[in-house]
């Protein structure tokens, strides 16, 4: 049978075409992470974003990529995670992945955050694949507790 011009089995030729739909869908939908279709990355590792009363901790699952070589950048409300995963490796002999669905290549996040943070104070640590970014939210960003008093209508004059 003759597929795309040249005469094969068409069970490859059909198994060749659906591992690159399956590659074309994980591009487009990263796993069901809200990125830009068609942004150019090969992947996006999944994050959970916390907020604590002082503090936002952002956990993002970067398997097989060595802490070291993260990138991690903050501007006013928002920090931008940048990595690369190596893909597995194969022993040299014509070994060939026959089915794969570990992720690999580059990535870039840029995560919003819901207040301002103070950039000089995030700290990134992590272990087990897991990176974990402490950001310390800006004073204005702070909730604060305000003392009601009883009894009394209008506020002290200062």
């Amino acid at each position: 049978m003759k597929l795309f011009g040249h005469e094969q089995d068409p069970r490859v030729g059909l198994t060749d075409l659906q591992d690159e739909l399956n590659r074309l869908f994980r591009r487009l939908y990263h796993g069901g992470l809200v990125t830009k279709p068609l942004d150019g990355q090969d992947w996006a590792p999944r994050m959970d974003l916390i907020e604590e009363p002082d503090d936002f901790v952002l956990r993002a699952e970067v398997p097989g990529i060595p802490l070291d070589q993260i990138e991690v950048s903050v501007l006013g409300s928002s920090v931008t995670i940048k990595g690369h995963k190596a893909p597995p490796a194969l022993k040299p002999g014509g070994a060939r992945v026959v089915f794969g669905e570990t992720p690999s290549g580059s990535f870039c996040r840029e995560i919003p955050l819901p207040a301002e943070i103070k950039p000089e104070a995030v700290q990134a640590c992590g272990s087990d694949g897991v990176l974990v970014l402490t950001l310390p939210k800006a004073q204005a960003s702070r909730r604060v507790s305000v003392e009601v008093k009883p009894g009394e209508t209008q506020p002290p004059a200062d």
